[in-house]
């Protein structure tokens, strides 16, 4: 062991030991790529909301991707909290924005099935959006209340 710091990492079903050194590493990259994806991505966000052309239904999709990979970000941000409430924080962001970043591709995946193969018009209703976030929002809850988020290698999830 290299001391407290060390963590397991489950690798394809094996478990490998992961120092204190690698470890910071891994929060480095983390926090590096976080950064970068913050940023394009409130570049969509910004841009949505300047250029009207782009407040359509067709692009706000891709409006709550950005919104979702935000969120991500942010939890991402909050790297290797040490216990407490910014655990269970970070472990809801993450649990809530890395399956809404899921759930919205699936959706413009289906609009785009909708309208080029059945050929279909858009669709402009928001509760799919709706839907999402309250399906996440629970998927955020649920474990929160029994309990089971840890600390998996650096930040908070649903652990064992």
């Amino acid at each position: 062991s290299d001391g407290p710091c060390a963590a397991d990492l489950a690798l394809w079903g094996g478990a490998t030991m992961v120092s204190s050194r690698e470890e910071e590493a891994i929060l480095i990259a983390t926090l590096v790529v976080a950064a970068v994806s913050f940023v394009c991505s409130l570049a969509v966000v910004v841009s949505y909301c300047m250029f009207e052309q782009l407040r359509r239904p067709s692009y706000l999709l891709i409006l709550h991707v950005a919104i979702s990979d935000i969120g991500t970000d942010l939890s991402y941000a909050l790297a290797n909290p040490q216990g407490g409430v910014l655990c269970d924080v970070q472990a809801a962001l993450n649990q809530v924005f890395t399956l809404t970043s899921v759930i919205f591709p699936t959706l413009i995946t289906l609009q785009l099935y909708e309208l080029i193969v059945v050929k279909a018009r858009l669709s402009h209703h928001t509760w799919p959006i709706w839907a999402t976030y309250a399906i996440a929002i629970l998927s955020a809850v649920l474990p929160w209340g029994f309990g089971l988020y840890s600390n998996v290698v650096g930040w908070f999830w649903v652990g064992s």
